[in-house]
């Protein structure tokens, strides 16, 4: 029973095989029309379909793995990318990504906040009517009457530094907000840190500078002119400064310095003192007494404030009638500053601690609003791109084939026959 199966099977089989075999041999894509019926002719046709597929294939399959190897540069276009968005792509395509700005032109108030912290002594009761006031009523005895109107004038002076240091550096910042930051497409952020953070640099270094030389204008014009306090004598809290005339040239002549003559120079120095009417001196530390106030307190130091046994001793010195209560400076605060640094050091900072910045790119990039962004990147293998390669390169492949296929093989065999019969005569 299963040999009377098979045996139809595999006859079935066999006689589909031959069948396909035929159609195979006989398969011709370059029929005559009307069909040839002679037999050289039809061979030809035959010979050129093969020749046609083999060729066509081979080509096809170079085109497929030349193409497949090609990196091609393909261009992506975002419209009103989201900043997270724009962040994603920033991050994989920062070489080619390339968003225009909408707002090309943006005030720098727009996108920077600063501020300035201020050295503690700006903030403190020493630069207070409060302090003015309650050194003014010291009972000690300088020589001068009206000690009670010059003995708080380097206090005085130390608060005007720190009311003209601020009010310097809020106009600046007036002007440096008001000024443009330009981009016609979106900066990076790592470069907008870069470039906002130079700016802030550079308003900081142009306003300090501003400020130094307008104050050393000052100092000059003074020495120049021989200007000398109209007290004629200088003053740093209680005792700084005695000034002698001889010949009409001003002179310090302190305790520990030799004879300087301010009309030569303001930069006479010395250390102060506190003298009772028993003559008895308290040399205050960092405390310096000199042609002028401005001088000598620039060149004075506020480590006395920072120690409570020396501030003490002050006050004990003073003698004033009136109760104290005030608090010394606080040396455990960070600061830029060491208590022994001189008072020009920290207006050289135009009295600033710290300077405190926010930039803000978000804003700049809400403030830009790219309405669409382009970037580019290099791929292989990109099955599209090898698709319609292929496509539009196959239809003309296949027409120059199918043209010079035929005639190549008619050539070959006329000449082969040619060749047979020349042999054969002979």
């Amino acid at each position: 029973m299963f040999l009377c199966l098979v045996l139809p099977i595999r006859q079935h089989l066999s006689s589909l095989y031959e069948f396909v075999k035929k159609k195979i041999k006989q398969f011709n894509l370059f029929t005559s029309k009307p069909p040839s019926t002679d037999a050289h002719e039809i061979k030809n046709q035959v010979y050129a379909t093969r020749l046609f597929i083999i060729t066509f294939t081979a080509a096809l399959t170079v085109l497929v793995i030349y193409t497949s190897l090609i990196a091609i540069t393909v261009t992506v276009t975002v419209k009103s990318p989201t900043l997270e968005h724009y962040s994603e792509l920033q991050e994989k395509y920062s070489q080619t990504l390339l968003c225009p700005c909408t707002q090309m032109s943006i005030p720098y108030g727009k996108l920077i906040q600063l501020s300035a912290s201020y050295h503690q002594v700006c903030s403190s009761q020493f630069t207070t009517d409060e302090w003015f006031q309650y050194i003014s009523y010291t009972q000690v005895s300088i020589i001068h009457d009206d000690f009670r109107r010059r003995g708080c004038y380097g206090f005085e002076m130390l608060s005007s530094f720190c009311q003209l240091t601020s009010q310097t550096i809020n106009d600046e910042l007036l002007r440096f907000y008001s000024l443009i930051y330009t981009s016609s497409t979106i900066t990076p952020n790592r470069t907008f840190q870069l470039e906002t953070q130079a700016l802030i640099k550079q308003f900081q270094s142009t306003t300090t500078n501003s400020f130094l030389q307008l104050l050393q204008l000052i100092l000059d014009i003074t020495q120049s002119n021989g200007l000398i306090s109209g007290l004629n004598t200088n003053y740093y809290v209680v005792y700084w400064g005695t000034f002698n005339t001889f010949n009409t040239l001003y002179f310090l002549r302190g305790y520990n310095a030799e004879d300087c003559y301010c009309q030569a120079t303001y930069k006479c120095q010395d250390s102060s003192f506190l003298v009772s009417d028993s003559d008895y001196r308290d040399e205050i530390p960092g405390f310096i007494e000199g042609c002028f106030i401005v001088y000598s307190l620039l060149q004075s130091t506020l480590e006395c404030w920072y120690q409570q046994t020396c501030f003490q001793q002050l006050i004990n010195d003073l003698n004033v009638t009136t109760g104290s209560n005030f608090t010394i400076l606080d040396s455990s605060q960070p600061s830029l500053y060491q208590p022994t640094t001189t008072i020009q050091e920290i207006v050289n900072n135009l009295m600033v601690e710290q300077w405190n910045s926010n930039v803000s790119f978000e804003l700049y990039y809400q403030r830009c609003q790219p309405s669409v962004c382009h970037y580019t990147y290099v791929k292989k293998f990109d099955y599209l791109y090898i698709i319609t390669t292929i496509l539009g390169l196959v239809g003309g492949l296949s027409t120059i084939l199918s043209t010079l296929i035929p005639n190549l093989v008619n050539l070959i065999r006329r000449k082969k026959i040619r060749a047979t019969n020349k042999n054969g005569k002979k």
